[in-house]
């Protein structure tokens, strides 16, 4: 009697096939409306980073420092990117084990004075209004939160082309392929010229949060009743 329920259907499909029984797709979700009332201003969220209050642009990447989550390739974009928009900030909030990596990479590609790593923050939930972007440079995800919550505050997100991410963007999302340096270089160039304001709002439509929190909340009760 045991109900199989995965968080994306990427992932029903692969479990599916693995374990050659049924799985049901239940989506991660959030309450829209209380994840953004926590939300802190751009204003505060980049006060609380140490970042610059003006119109810097800003991009933003959130999750453990390990080499599944692709941040070495994103440094080598960003740094190539730097040629064309030298004003540019990157952000990585997160920690682990390749932290020493990085923070060598940062320093042969001459990115001091452009990169942040933050380490890890508790309240990093309420600062993604800081960043103009949000990069998710990952090799592999079961479903992507970081995805989830960036779209929530209004920021556009600028993914790995992995079918999870496609899932649940389709044609609102901006995918670079995986590990591909110079195609990412290309996506963040081309990001910064563009009205983030109006891919945030393609994206929020296009992954709808509100109805995805309805469902989760009438499936769950059902699935628990």
């Amino acid at each position: 009697r045991m109900t199989l329920v995965a968080v994306s259907q990427t992932l029903a499909t692969s479990l599916n096939q693995d374990l050659q029984l049924p799985v049901m797709t239940l989506r991660s979700a959030f309450d829209p409306a209380a994840f953004r009332s926590a939300l802190l201003t751009r204003e505060q969220a980049r006060a609380r980073l140490g970042l610059p209050l003006d119109n810097t642009p800003v991009l933003g990447a959130v999750g453990r420092l390990v080499a599944g989550k692709g941040f070495g390739c994103l440094l080598d974009a960003f740094a190539a990117a730097l040629h064309e928009r030298p004003d540019m900030q990157l952000v990585i909030v997160g920690e682990g084990a390749v932290r020493a990596e990085l923070e060598a990479r940062i320093e042969a590609l001459g990115l001091r004075d452009n990169v942040l790593l933050t380490g890890h923050l508790s309240d990093v939930a309420q600062l993604y209004r800081a960043f103009d972007w949000v990069a998710m440079p990952s090799l592999s995800e079961g479903l992507g939160l970081i995805m989830q919550e960036a779209v929530m505050a209004g920021v556009p997100v600028l993914a790995s082309d992995l079918e999870v991410f496609r899932e649940q963007l389709a044609h609102s999302g901006w995918f670079a392929p995986v590990e591909d340096v110079n195609a990412w270089r290309d996506a963040i160039v081309r990001a910064f010229n563009v009205s983030a304001r109006t891919i945030a709002a393609d994206q929020y439509q296009e992954l709808a949060p509100d109805q995805a929190w309805q469902s989760f909340r009438q499936t769950s009760r059902a699935l628990l009743s």
